[in-house]
């Protein structure tokens, strides 16, 4: 492990380093190892976005502006049908 109480009157040598240089790289490994799941409706994991307000998909997540937009059309219908007064 690369030195980490350094004082003010220490002075960085070639193999301070390197073993700093070795930390990143190992770092860098393990970074582009990590394995992340995709997401679903039973699991957490990387999931997609979407702004479709017509799609079927259960492997997309809605967006701020696709549940917006489906709301806007949700008053928009009700109103015109007038079913329950406006929303």
């Amino acid at each position: 492990m690369a030195k980490v109480d350094w004082k003010l009157s220490d002075k960085v040598g070639p193999e301070d380093m390197n073993q700093i240089g070795s930390e990143i790289n190992q770092l860098r490994t393990d970074v582009d190892n990590i394995e992340i799941p995709e997401g679903s409706t039973t699991q957490k994991g990387i999931v997609q976005s979407s702004n479709s307000t017509t799609g079927s998909s259960q492997t997309l997540v809605a967006t701020e502006k696709a549940v917006g937009d489906a709301l806007v059309q949700a008053k928009a219908y009700v109103d015109q049908e007038n079913l329950w007064g406006a929303l």
